[in-house]
C-alpha cells in the first residue's frame, strides 16, 4: 500500500503538480512534510524548470544573433 502512495506522489509531482496540492492529496498537514519526503522528486522537477529557463534565455540570444 505505502508503495502505492509513494508513485501516487511521485506521479503528481513529475506531473508538476504544486506542493499545496500534493501536500492535500497525500494528506500530510504540512507542505513542509510533503517537501521533506518527496526531496529528491521536488529537486528533479527543480532542475527540469531550470532548463526550461536556459533553453529559453539560450533562445532569445539565438534570435538575436540572427
Amino acid at each position: 500500500m505505502h508503495s502505492f502512495r509513494h508513485l501516487n506522489a511521485s506521479l503528481l509531482i513529475s506531473s508538476g503538480v504544486d506542493v499545496k496540492t500534493d501536500q492535500s492529496v497525500l494528506g500530510h498537514s504540512q507542505a513542509s512534510t510533503t517537501l521533506d519526503i518527496y526531496a529528491a522528486a521536488f529537486q528533479d522537477r527543480e532542475a527540469q524548470a531550470l532548463g526550461v529557463v536556459a533553453d529559453i534565455l539560450t533562445e532569445g540570444k539565438q534570435r538575436k544573433a540572427e
